[in-house]
């Protein structure tokens, strides 16, 4: 029906539409734009078919289903593009100001343009998107889909920001539960793009501009990413099923169509009423997501067919599906995983009783049948009721997430208001290939959000969302203008939920970091002790002593440079030590010190949880991360003047820099301590260059990319050194900050292009744009031919004016400042 309507309108000059009241219509073009598409159709992609293998009906009744499929046929897509266009519900986007956002574009990297320019000309053909004027232009971020083709999406965060929210609700969760359960017959719909299918008002249209380099674009139709997609969506959805509630449920893009008589034809029947609606209102649906007339459906995480409903497996496999401990590691995981919810598991001491003695000093590892029934036990009642509670939607939803270099885990909860207390919806966990393990941490913490978020889908969607994370950097990114390709489509994503991110401690986030690696299987003990030698330590304690630890006795050796050599005794130095001593008590006894006090003990508790004793020596053991010597009272003063004030260690750096060498090793408050012993550096306060007490706002000069915006400058001459050099040449990286210094002999121009070649372009990928001042070597002839032969645009900064290359210069300022606290 709707081809023949399409080409009905093509045989006239210009359609029936197109009269001089509906030229200047903007809504009525937008149909004709869509219809006169489907004439136009492009190419079919062949995996967009009906599967009809998941069906549960065999026979006649099967072959009367491909039948009503075949005669509705025009109701799904031909392909990604092959989309329909709803004739109600127009979208309008509201905002608080009238003045409009606009964002400069971005490049399009060369051997994406091909295919980039494929996919604007095929959404011109859809006629979901025309050429425009608009001065409301968002950015176009280019995301790589798994098969690695383009996907472009649009960063709409500017304009919702100023886009005043719309509260159409989504159908309760008892509701639909209390329909679709216990029926015989379900089938579910999945709208192609289904945003892509609802129409925009021509002030909305305008306002979802897009800008590329050459040209600016404006959507006819509801775009991914906006604000109130999901609630227009819904409303939409609402009247496009409204007096077939009976038989049909819409939630967001997804129908599903139920019955509870026996009889095949009655779900037939239900089937022909929502396809005729979808070709009414011309909307289209994805045959290869479509499951048509099976007894059994996953639906909004949960399993429903004839007996009811119930959690799907795949929310409590993370749980059920744990490997039995092989290592000591291993069951503190278990036992750790399992504590989160100690206040909902009545006799909670005495289930894991048994593991938690294989966790103690004089006990040997030996998992035996006591052990395997615990064990067993613990995963039953973390998969079942009352962990595993029933969702509440009228209350906020709490998403814990963490990840560890082997895996991603996730935790979906709600919070129990009387006991103050969390308790679980359902859990979900994966493994890293071999390649995201190499991811940085941002993006392995921002994807295990991104997992838990999809996993928890059916749960938070358009739900009130707090998410617990203990990267502080996720907060950050999340606020930034910019971001890198891998990360941007997950911020586009992120878009689409009403989140809120929380940053909790390691020793709070126990739940998720034990899924994170509740899928690992670890190595033998062996591997702890390979650890803990690998481990390393140099400090000097004094100006000219260094100590070291010799393999992983309890042991460190002193030797001074006139060669005499002397050991102190860390385990007895620990012994001594009170905070040392208590640790390791409650490690070997469970018991807390009477000595500490009672409003401390929670604390002294969650500290005790990340430390462990190897040889009678105390070290903090997070996760996967090599241990952290724990350093008594005594040690700890001198360990910060190893880091700070020596001459080859310290440099007197500030407060930052020092404390991230000092987390070598760990002791309580250590924040606290090294701030205060920054702050009371005599010749910290003497040398340090003094910063203005008000500057003006900085503006930061766009470059995103390593090493393609590079910055060089030279320092000296100094006095000559053992190898003939007596200049210095910093290169550094405009968009890390990153800082390469060469030692040169002179600052000829051949000699500083080798140095530029050998230390940066080879080793980091080549640059685009080089920034130096007026100096010979870099005005020469040769310099300029060096640059051009790499490709490479040489700008120049304003003579006697440092800021032209400020990034380099402030480096410079640094190292004499180091220089001149050393010597």
């Amino acid at each position: 029906m709707h081809i023949a309507y399409a080409n009905e309108l093509k045989e006239s000059d210009e359609g029936p539409w197109l009269t001089e009241n509906t030229k200047n219509n903007f809504s009525e073009l937008n149909k004709f734009r869509v219809l006169e598409n489907m004439v136009n159709a492009l190419d079919e992609d062949p995996a967009f078919k009906i599967d009809f293998s998941k069906s549960s009906v065999t026979g006649n009744d099967l072959q009367k289903l491909k039948d009503l499929c075949e005669e509705f046929s025009d109701i799904f897509s031909k392909s990604q593009y092959d989309l329909g266009s709803c004739l109600v519900g127009e979208h309008d986007i509201i905002t608080t100001t009238d003045e409009p956002i606009s964002t400069r574009p971005h490049r399009v990297p060369f051997k994406y343009q091909e295919e980039f320019h494929e996919h604007i000309d095929k959404l011109l053909k859809s006629g979901v998107l025309i050429k425009s004027d608009t001065p409301w232009v968002s950015n176009i971020v280019l995301v790589q889909k798994k098969d690695g083709g383009l996907r472009p999406c649009i960063d709409f965060r500017k304009l919702n920001e100023i886009t005043v929210p719309d509260h159409f609700p989504l159908p309760r969760f008892e509701t639909i539960m209390e329909k679709v359960g216990s029926c015989s017959f379900y089938s579910l719909l999945d709208l192609s793009s289904g945003y892509l299918q609802i129409r925009l008002t021509e002030r909305a249209s305008r306002k979802c501009g897009l800008i590329t380099e050459n040209e600016i674009y404006q959507m006819t139709h509801m775009p991914f990413g906006l604000k109130n997609a999901t609630s227009a969506f819904a409303r939409v959805m609402a009247h496009v099923i409204s007096g077939l509630e009976d038989s049909v449920i819409a939630y967001v893009d997804d129908f599903l169509i139920f019955t509870k008589a026996p009889e095949f034809e009655k779900h037939l029947d239900a089937l022909r009423q929502v396809f005729d609606r979808l070709r009414k209102y011309y909307l289209k649906v994805s045959p290869k997501k479509c499951i048509l007339a099976s007894t059994q459906m996953n639906f909004l995480g949960h399993t429903i067919n004839s007996s009811g409903y119930s959690p799907s497996l795949s929310k409590v496999e993370t749980i059920t599906n744990l490997p039995v401990p092989k290592t000591l590691k291993e069951v503190r995981h278990c036992v750790g995983m399992a504590s989160f919810f100690r206040k909902h598991i009545p006799n909670f001491s005495m289930i894991v009783e048994p593991l938690t003695r294989l966790t103690r000093k004089e006990i040997t590892f030996k998992w035996e049948e006591e052990q395997q029934k615990a064990f067993e036990e613990i995963k039953k009642i973390l998969s079942s009721e009352p962990v595993l509670v029933f969702p509440n939607y009228n209350e906020p939803f709490h998403v814990f997430t963490d990840a560890s270099q082997t895996g991603q885990g996730g935790a979906l909860m709600q919070k129990d208001k009387e006991k103050n207390t969390y308790k679980a919806i359902a859990y979900c966990s994966r493994s890293l290939s071999n390649s995201e393990r190499k991811w940085p941490p941002v993006q392995i913490e921002l994807g295990a959000i991104i997992y838990a978020l999809r996993q928890f889908r059916p749960f938070i969607y358009m739900a009130e969302v707090e998410l617990h994370t203990d990267h502080k950097p996720l907060a950050y990114l999340m606020e930034k203008a910019q971001a890198h390709p891998n990360l941007a489509r997950w911020l586009i994503e992120l878009q689409n939920y009403n989140i809120k991110i929380v940053h909790v401690s390691g020793k709070e986030n126990l739940l998720a970091d034990a899924l994170s690696r509740a899928i690992t299987k670890e190595d033998t003990e062996s591997k702890e002790l390979e650890d803990i030698a690998e481990f390393p330590v140099c400090l000097n304690l004094q100006q000219n002593e260094i100590l070291n630890i010799e393999d992983y006795i309890p042991r460190i050796t002193l030797k001074r440079q006139d060669g005499q050599r002397y050991s102190i005794n860390i385990l007895k130095e620990q012994e001594d030590d009170f905070e040392a001593s208590a640790f390791a008590k409650f490690i070997v006894s469970g018991e807390i010190p009477k000595e500490i006090p009672t409003e401390d003990e929670e604390n002294f508790t969650l500290a005790a949880a990340n430390l462990e004793l190897s040889n009678g020596v105390l070290y903090q053991k997070i996760g996967d991360l090599k241990p952290r010597l724990f350093i008594p009272a005594s040690l700890r003063a001198l360990i910060f003047d190893s880091f700070h004030s020596s001459q080859l260690g310290g440099g007197h750096m500030d407060l930052k820099k020092t404390l991230k060498k000092c987390r070598k090793y760990y002791w309580p408050r250590m924040h606290s301590d090294i701030l205060r012993w920054t702050r009371n550096c005599i010749t910290c306060q003497l040398r340090h260059s003094p910063n203005p007490p008000y500057r003006a706002e900085m503006y930061m000069v766009p470059s995103n990319t390593l090493f393609a915006k590079v910055g060089l400058d030279l320092a000296g001459p100094f006095p000559v050194t053992q190898k003939g050099n007596k200049h210095l040449m910093n290169i550094i990286c405009w968009f890390t900050k990153y800082v390469i210094a060469v030692p040169v002999p002179d600052t000829k121009a051949i000699t500083l292009a080798r140095a530029f070649l050998t230390n940066c372009y080879l080793k980091f990928g080549g640059c685009t744009e080089l920034i130096t001042d007026n100096a010979t070597a870099f005005t020469s002839e040769f310099f300029r031919d060096f640059c051009s032969m790499l490709y490479i645009n040489k700008s120049y900064a304003t003579p006697h004016w440092s800021q032209g290359n400020a990034v380099t210069e402030r480096s410079f300022r640094t190292f004499h400042n180091i220089i001149s606290k050393i010597y």
